[in-house]
């Protein structure tokens, strides 16, 4: 049964705090505003004076960027056109990590800040600060991204499902949200699922935002005892692919709910965004992002190639030709007759997490498992694989650089599990690679045991 819990947040949303917040978000949102009346040929100058901005800001003010161009031999000063963007070195994942927290922090900048952890897209875990004035920017542009996905008549009836894990950038986010949603109409995504479908039954929600994979649960846990819900009109999936058997059954079970999505990261924030007229269409945030894509030699590409990004928005650790997604993309050329001058993604193959098959038939969301593990000192990368009802395997490639042993870190592991799933059996690896399959640029990060089988007709539609 679903139940009111003790606030989750730190801070006590009082009338003289809700009015703060509700100042900053206006004054993020007339920014955005402003920036959506840009045409083309603005929106590209805009790109241009904001990256040589980084680029010498991070340079002068970041260690990891100084190391790193001085290496190089990279000078930001001879940046005199966007022609000159390959020149400027790509900053991988590794690199973060490897950097520690004083050397990816920009010390010129003393506004308040956050820390964000994550295991990324391809279960790498890293660490970057994001200024709060960033965040308001995030919030500011999904909002309005909002009322154009409801043509201008925002729906007041909403209920988020996200990752609450605190050193996540959804929990971040759920903090400032409370400025616009009551706390009760915000739940974390690892909530059992009979709790999450009763807080829909309860609250009878127009607007559901979530990942495709909690969706997914619901959506299997609904269709199996007969149920549907035809008030959902807009649903809003983000942080994973929703591949088309995802699709199918929410169709299925939500049979009025037009799909909407978004590409995030906790890296650079928000890339992305379904077209209003044309929901499967994803229009780039050109004005928070500079986003390219490119061929294994690190050459431009038209066709399917690397995500490579530069968050136009955050300075605290700036994010400049970021290559650490690990997400493959190709671009649409042909313009959308909705008029935005903005660029569109026309492939996208990103981060995929299923949920976990219990041995009583019930589904763990992947979020539980990856926020159980993803802080363990000693873990360069990590998979979860179910490999069978009763087990799952942990396939880890150990961090040498770190003081924990293997041992140590197999038995954090495993005990960290033991508490999420008692009762299966979990057996953890160290491998030296985790590889894609099935013909995929990405590495699922949790695979369930139908994880690439499931078809609709499993599920008996």
């Amino acid at each position: 049964m679903f139940q009111t819990l003790p606030s989750r947040f730190s801070e006590i949303q009082s009338p003289k705090n809700i009015k703060q917040r509700g100042e900053l978000l206006l004054s993020a949102i007339d920014r955005v505003i402003a920036f959506d009346k840009l045409n083309q040929e603005e929106v590209q100058a805009y790109q241009f004076e904001k990256l040589k901005s980084l680029v010498s800001e991070a340079y002068h003010n970041v260690p990891l960027y100084w190391k790193k161009y001085h290496k190089a031999g990279f000078d930001p000063a001879s940046l005199k056109t966007i022609q000159d963007l390959n020149r400027i070195p790509l900053i991988t994942k590794a690199d973060l990590r490897n950097a520690g927290l004083r050397s990816i922090k920009n010390f010129a900048r003393k506004e308040p800040v956050w820390l964000f952890s994550s295991s990324g897209s391809t279960g790498v875990p890293s660490r970057v600060y994001r200024e709060e004035q960033a965040l308001w920017h995030f919030m500011a542009r999904s909002l309005v991204i909002y009322k154009n996905w409801c043509a201008g008549k925002p729906l007041a009836n909403v209920l988020y499902i996200t990752d609450l894990a605190a050193g996540s950038i959804d929990f971040a986010l759920a903090d400032l949200l409370q400025t616009t949603v009551m706390e009760k109409r915000i739940l974390g995504s690892n909530l059992p699922t009979p709790e999450l479908i009763h807080a829909i039954e309860l609250f009878q929600p127009e607007f559901i935002s979530s990942y495709p994979s909690t969706i997914r649960s619901i959506a299997i846990a609904m269709h199996q005892c007969g149920k549907t819900f035809k008030g959902l009109k807009l649903l809003h999936l983000t942080s994973e692919m929703l591949e088309q058997t995802t699709r199918s059954v929410i169709n299925t079970v939500f049979p009025h709910a037009k799909i909407v999505e978004t590409y995030t990261s906790s890296e650079a924030g928000l890339i992305a965004y379904s077209c209003s007229a044309h929901p499967s269409r994803l229009h780039i945030a050109e004005t928070e992002v500079l986003f390219e894509i490119l061929d294994n030699d690190g050459n431009p590409t038209n066709k399917v190639g690397q995500s490579v990004v530069t968050d136009l928005i955050n300075h605290c650790t700036p994010m400049i030709r970021y290559c650490g997604l690990g997400d493959y993309a190709a671009l649409d050329h042909t313009n959308c007759d909705c008029g935005t001058p903005h660029r569109s993604i026309k492939t996208l193959e990103g981060r995929i997490s299923d949920s976990i098959v219990t041995p009583d038939g019930g589904l763990i969301s992947p979020y539980i498992l990856i926020d159980a593990i993803e802080e363990i000192s000693g873990i360069y990368q990590f998979q979860i694989v179910q490999s069978s009802k009763n087990s799952l395997k942990i396939r880890i490639i150990h961090d040498i650089s770190s003081r924990s042993n293997q041992s140590n870190v197999q038995t954090s592991v495993h005990d960290a599990l033991k508490k999420v799933v008692p009762s299966m059996i979990i057996d953890v690896d160290f491998v030296t690679t985790i590889s894609s399959e099935n013909n995929r640029h990405k590495i699922p990060l949790v695979v369930s045991l139908g994880f690439g089988s499931h078809s609709p007709s499993t599920f008996s539609f």
